[in-house]
């Protein structure tokens, strides 16, 4: 019996109806919703955590549901009632766009808590990049049947777009070539169970095409009564209205086992039964001669029994199954003869030799000594991203194994269901090139890792792009359709400088952190073991006496190296972020880079030292504006180039307020003509032009003239915990070596 709290739609305020309903809530769907209606089934409160729409084997079970009909074109509905009976249809061997894919569900991969194998019809099929721990998506639902009283379930199931290498398959925590008799096929694109051998085989070959599966959501485990029983009647009949099938499927089992008691010893004892399956036509009415078969279970000990009944019809029908026990119960106390009904299946041949550009797994699971009935699905494996990696210009011919996050982010881009790009939109040696500084820079290729699961089609490529770049320390941009890469580490020369002629009017707002109790003041960072695969968490400081912890999940990180220096440069981040500003430049301010040091003068600041040069007599100028030298300091100027880029070199006090020295000459003729191309200068001492380093944060163009820049300061206390010393730049090793 269920109690059903129905919504018809929600379109407009209403009050649900109740229904009571002898039977079943898939019983009930079955009967009451129309194929085609969308709707959603919930346990509990309303909320996505309580929604069973998918999961067969709960509305099943469930006692009280809310069932919600929905509108027609509701976004995420869940799938038509044929999805509810069936419980899984198959993908189709077209890749489906990002665009195409309907249900916005992630896949378990990634689920930090239900990791069970899930149909996701019309969803993404997932992207693995790097090295993952994979919970493969449903293709053809479970179906079982009994092998020498051993329960046996085939299914199938895709770990990923393109050839994935797959290894460690396992059920739950044990590995499938640990269990006796279990087995699992993997194929690789192009292939499947029904059209060649798998690639990797893993116990005995399964032997085993792929069928779609109806389960029927009313045998849910009911006692089979013997004639001489108390209400004694055949169960069923069971009805498949839904899909046509070529073969019925009728489990019974013995949960408790069979055998006679006698003293200390037990002896056979055996439960015979009949099942009676008729086809039905497309009007649902039974035709031809119904299908009955005679059967006995037979035991001497507790241990499970089963056995299944098999009709195969030679075509596609419809067809109706009910079960009767026709042998006596003993109620003398000295048997154990009780026998139910397990489940009913039917299957359908499917018309494919192959389930599109997918690495998919079959398996078969059987029940064991740790577990006599078998559980849900929980398949899952270790599953490597392979691509033709590109090196030295070229691309290799063979897939290789990669965890490298540029290869990744090279694949994805070049992808045309992902990034659609050509190999011309791409800055393909520098991506490279970036990939070889990271590990380079941290001395280990743990550093420009990336390993993740992509499922959901509400993810952008350029979400895509950004999340691989960032867990190895990159940032990304555009120049024009080019998509270029920069690995963030220390800096020493700004890339661009920004004086008061080269801002917008009053456009320029600095702001200084000051409010002390309500900065983050320590973080938890979440990334994945390397050994386990599973969630753990990073804390610093690692005695956790921060109180407002600022939370970070960076996709992809896996391993502790990984995660402990973007954790410290997180930590570092909150600590020396001190000030920041955001300011209107004119248009060269498009040629600012994220996360590339740039330096910008206050323009509030009286006296400031920036402006332009008026006249050059060999390394002396004339400025436009007063300066003055530090005693026992040393100084630099800051010279903007044409393209908007700087050179910093160290200046001479030449004992005049406008005037000073270089010490050698610049690398581009400093200019002085017409007065709106004069080159720009800033000058000070080391402490002043360090505190107008700033680090890029957003770069948008606000009009036609003027780009809106946002920017923290720069600190070389960032980087500080970074296993190794960067490197510097060699044009002044005094001016380096005390650079911050």
């Amino acid at each position: 019996m269920a109690v059903i709290k129905l919504y018809r739609k929600l379109e407009e305020v209403m009050t649900p109806e109740t229904i009571v309903y002898d039977g079943s809530v898939i019983s009930w769907i079955n009967e009451n919703i129309k194929d085609g209606q969308n709707f959603k089934v919930y346990v509990g409160d309303l909320c996505e955590e309580n929604e069973i729409s998918r999961n067969v084997e709960l509305m099943v079970l469930a006692e009280e549901v809310t069932i919600c009909i929905l509108p027609a074109g509701f976004f995420g509905a869940i799938l038509t009632i044929i999805f509810a009976v069936v419980a899984v249809r198959l993908l189709t061997p077209d890749t489906p766009t990002l665009a195409e894919a309907k249900s916005g569900r992630e896949s378990p991969s990634n689920s930090l808590s239900d990791r069970r194998n899930k149909a996701r019809p019309n969803s993404r099929i997932p992207d693995i990049c790097g090295k993952v721990k994979s919970i493969p998506d449903v293709i053809s639902s479970e179906y079982a049947r009994y092998n020498n009283n051993t329960e046996e379930r085939y299914g199938y199931y895709c770990v990923g777009r393109n050839q994935v290498n797959v290894a460690d398959v396992k059920d739950g925590d044990s590995l499938l070539s640990d269990i006796t008799g279990a087995s699992a096929g993997v194929y690789y694109p192009g292939k499947s169970p029904n059209n060649s051998a798998p690639d990797i085989q893993i116990g005995d070959a399964i032997n085993q095409i792929v069928y779609g599966v109806f389960q029927s959501g009313d045998a849910i485990g009911q006692t089979i009564l013997a004639p001489n029983e108390e209400n004694f009647s055949a169960l069923g009949p069971f009805n498949n209205p839904t899909v046509k099938c070529q073969k019925v499927l009728v489990n019974v089992y013995s949960p408790s086992g069979l055998y006679t008691q006698d003293g200390s010893s037990r002896t056979n004892k055996s439960v015979s039964y009949r099942v009676t399956v008729s086809k039905l036509d497309d009007s649902f009415n039974p035709i031809g001669t119904p299908y009955v078969i005679s059967e006995t279970i037979s035991g001497n000990n507790s241990n499970e029994k089963g056995k299944t009944t098999e009709i195969d019809f030679g075509g596609d029908f419809f067809f109706q199954a009910s079960i009767e026990r026709t042998s006596s119960a003993d109620f003398s106390g000295q048997s154990v003869d009780e026998i139910k009904l397990k489940d009913i299946f039917g299957l359908y041949e499917v018309d494919k030799d192959f389930f599109g550009n997918t690495t998919t797994i079959q398996t078969k699971r059987i029940a064991n000594s740790q577990n006599a009935s078998i559980r849900n699905p929980e398949i899952n494996c270790i599953a490597t991203e392979t691509v033709y990696k590109y090196e030295s210009g070229v691309f290799s011919g063979t897939l290789t194994e990669n965890t490298q996050a540029m290869q990744s982010l090279i694949r994805l881009a070049l992808d045309p269901y992902v990034g659609r790009r050509s190999a011309g939109d791409i800055d393909l040696d520098l991506l490279v090139s970036n990939q070889a500084l990271v590990e380079s820079y941290f001395s280990s290729a743990e550093a420009g890792g990336f390993s993740y699961t992509f499922d959901d089609e509400n993810t952008s490529a350029q979400e895509i792009f950004y999340t691989i770049a960032s867990a190895a320390f990159c940032v990304l941009w555009r120049e024009g359709v080019v998509l270029k890469s920069y690995f963030e580490a220390p800096q020493t020369i700004p890339a661009m400088v920004f004086t008061h002629r080269s801002k917008q009017p009053n456009s320029e707002r600095w702001t200084r952190d000051t409010a002390q109790g309500k900065r983050k003041d320590s973080v938890e960072l979440t990334y994945i073991d390397n050994n386990t695969y599973k969630p753990e968490v990073l804390y610093f400081p690692s005695d956790r006496s921060g109180r407002n912890p600022k939370k970070v999940e960076v996709k992809g990180v896996k391993g502790l190296s990984q995660a402990t220096w973007r954790l410290m440069r997180e930590y570092n981040k909150l600590i020396f972020q001190k000030e920041s500003v955001d300011f209107s430049s004119t248009l060269e301010g498009s040629l600012v880079k994220p996360m590339q040091l740039i330096s910008v003068v206050k323009g509030t600041r009286v006296g400031s030292y920036d402006g332009e040069v008026l006249a050059v007599d060999g390394l002396n100028l004339t400025l436009s504006q007063v300066i003055a030298f530090t005693p026992g300091d040393d100084h630099f100027i800051l010279l903007k180039k044409r393209d908007g880029s700087t050179e910093s070199i160290p200046v001479i006090d030449f004992g005049t307020d406008r005037q000073l020295q270089l010490e050698y000459a610049p690398a581009e003729a400093i200019y002085t003509g017409n007065s709106e191309t004069k080159t720009e200068f800033s000058f000070g001492n080391e402490a002043r032009l360090n505190g107008q380093l700033m680090l890029p944060i957003e770069i948008e163009a606000s009009d036609g003239q003027y780009v809106n820049i946002k920017a923290i300061n720069y600190s070389d206390s960032y980087y500080k915990d970074d296993p190794v010393q960067p490197i510097l730049s060699d044009f002044n090793n005094d001016f380096n070596n005390d650079f911050g």
